[in-house]
């Protein structure tokens, strides 16, 4: 058993706590806890638990490389983007509102990682999040050129 303070962790029974603020992550035998940070559609506020270390599947993988290609050619349009994307049911327009309005704050002045910021928590809500999904939203807001670039490499891969 042993225990920090600040930023503190704290292991009992091969079970770490760690966390500072109102941030804190539990992990042991291969699954972890997080438990605080902003209340948002990607947390709710509540824990979320995940036996998955590093088991993710190649095609989510990839959408991170396709994300960043994203980013980089359309992050002035990314709000449409967004509100085009395939979202759970149980998500109003208000809430994606927030989202947005959230990430927005958190990265003034960075149009691109604003982008790639909410197309991550889009692959994180909408757990069926695909290539597909993302190039029929590109084509619906009126970004063909980039839908067309995230087609070729999805056939390279």
């Amino acid at each position: 058993m042993s225990s920090k303070s600040k930023g503190r962790t704290t292991t009992t029974a091969g079970i770490n706590v760690t966390g500072s603020y109102n941030f804190v992550v539990v992990a042991g035998n291969n699954s972890s806890v997080t438990v605080g940070g902003p209340k948002s559609a990607a947390n709710n506020g509540d824990c979320t638990a995940s036996n998955e270390v590093s088991n993710e599947d190649p095609t989510k993988k990839n959408l991170r490389k396709t994300f960043m290609q994203v980013s980089k050619n359309c992050a002035k349009d990314w709000k449409v983007l967004i509100r085009n994307l395939p979202w759970p049911s149980n998500m109003d327009d208000g809430e994606l509102e927030n989202e947005i309005d959230i990430i927005c704050h958190n990265h003034k002045d960075d149009l691109r990682e604003q982008s790639y910021k909410a197309l991550l928590l889009w692959k994180k809500v909408y757990r069926d999040a695909s290539q597909e999904d993302l190039i029929k939203a590109l084509q619906e807001s009126e970004l063909s050129l980039v839908a067309d670039k995230i087609a070729e490499m999805k056939h390279e891969v």
